[in-house]
């Protein structure tokens, strides 16, 4: 079933193939005695392997057949064409978010500027990257930029203004309030994350949940220099809900949150965090252009 799952999950979005390190934490894990032994590992191997090819042998017997490519990933380029994730770094640099709609009473799509990334880029030949290397030593020569670009990435990511994948509307009914109540979700989230980090920073890492994280982040991680869209971080997304679900307990908390004094501090972080928020989308949103400047494959 993990190997279904893996082979699925990296055939709708080859990004996933980074999960397979941790995929591998967790098939070499140990977690109980006798499940490290070379019996079980083996087990473990054939299973997932399988689990594969069930899915992957017909992908690459379709790639053979109509492509002449012997590879079991569906294919990310075309012949005489960049690689996908390629023209991603590009129009990541160029671009801050990317909405998709099919409802003619708005643009076909939403597309964010950076006009500061566009800037950027008018220093690189064809005003693209050719390479990865050409991207690399781009984002090394422009560590504080690049690294304030990923940041906006990742609240784009996780900024979801509208309640619907495809959106209707420019401002549909009840967004201000939705926002508002994501933003204070993200915000406790994160706060609960740190505290229980610092609380138990000597503490061991289980290696189920290591691999589990692993392979759920280090593809949020791959994905945040390209041009963002909610869906591409909804595994960290998800992660963050569930630390408020299974961690935050208000009435316990409000009662040993200490004197008033610290009840109003923590009241004025969290008008601040929500303000600051919504300057950042606000920020964001100013930047729409039209559909005629969306990037083409």
């Amino acid at each position: 079933v993990a190997g279904l799952m893996l082979a699925a999950a990296i055939n709708i979005r080859p990004i996933y193939l980074a999960s397979a390190p941790g995929m591998l934490w967790l098939l070499l894990r140990k977690s109980q005695p006798g499940s490290g032994s070379r019996p079980v590992l083996w087990r473990r191997g054939v299973g997932l392997a399988v689990g594969l090819t069930l899915l992957w042998l017909p992908q690459l017997l379709i790639n053979l057949r109509h492509f002449q490519t012997p590879t079991p990933l569906v294919l990310a380029r075309l012949p005489g064409t960049a690689p996908l994730y390629l023209m991603q770094l590009t129009w990541g640099t160029a671009f801050q978010r990317y909405e998709s709609s099919l409802v003619p009473e708005i643009p076909r799509s939403l597309v964010y500027a950076d006009s500061a990334g566009q800037y950027a880029l008018l220093g690189e030949p064809g005003h693209r990257f050719n390479s990865y290397g050409q991207y690399v030593q781009f984002a090394l020569h422009q560590p504080v930029a690049s690294s304030g670009r990923y940041l906006r990435h990742l609240f784009n990511g996780l900024d979801i203004r509208f309640p619907t994948p495809y959106p209707r509307q420019l401002h549909p009914p009840g967004q201000a309030s939705l926002r508002l109540l994501n933003y204070a979700l993200l915000g406790l989230g994160t706060w609960l994350a740190l505290s229980t980090w610092l609380k138990n920073r000597r503490a061991t890492w289980k290696p189920v949940a290591v691999g589990t994280l692993l392979a759920l982040l280090l593809p949020c991680l791959l994905v945040l220099p390209t041009l963002m869209e909610c869906r591409f971080l909804l595994p960290l997304h998800l992660l963050v809900l569930t630390v408020v679900a299974g961690t935050w307990q208000p009435g316990a908390w409000w009662l040993g949150s200490g004197t008033p004094v610290r009840r109003i501090a923590f009241t004025v972080v969290a008008v601040g965090w929500l303000w600051g928020c919504w300057q950042l989308s606000e920020a964001t949103a100013g930047q729409l252009r039209p559909p005629s400047e969306a990037p083409q494959e």
